[in-house]
Formats: structure tokens, C-alpha cells, sequence
């Protein structure tokens, strides 16, 4: 039985750990200084973004078109 609940509970810490992915609309994409954004200007902010603002690579920046949602993992 001991091992049944310690079973249960690192499942559900396992589980209440997992990283959610934040998602955007994009709805303007811009560069400058070599620097790629998309931009939402929904208010999502989280520590990749600034203000709706997410920073991303050229690569990146070339596989989404505005309007595209855009998950950060």
C-alpha cells in the first residue's frame, strides 16, 4: 500500500511540474538591429517577452506569417 501512494504522489508531482507552453497571435512581426519579434500587444508577458513582445531567431521569423499562433516551450 506504501508503495501505491508514493507512486501516486511523485505521478502527480511529475505531472503538477510539467512546463505549459504560452501561446501568442501573431499579429505584427518586426526586426531591427538584427533582432526578430513577434509582436501580440494582447498583454501576454511572461519572462520571454516584453509587453506582448516575444524575441526570435531569423529562422524562426521566416516560418511564421502575422496572424500564425506562436507556442515558446
Amino acid at each position: 500500500m506504501e508503495k501505491v501512494i508514493c507512486l501516486l504522489l511523485f505521478t502527480s508531482i511529475l505531472v503538477g511540474c510539467e512546463k505549459k507552453d504560452e501561446c501568442l497571435i501573431i499579429r505584427e512581426k518586426a526586426s531591427q538591429n538584427g533582432e526578430y519579434y513577434f509582436i501580440d500587444r494582447s498583454g501576454f508577458v511572461d519572462e520571454n517577452t516584453v509587453a506582448g513582445q516575444v524575441n526570435v531567431s531569423l529562422e524562426v521569423f521566416n516560418q511564421y506569417a502575422v496572424g500564425d499562433e506562436y507556442c515558446i516551450e
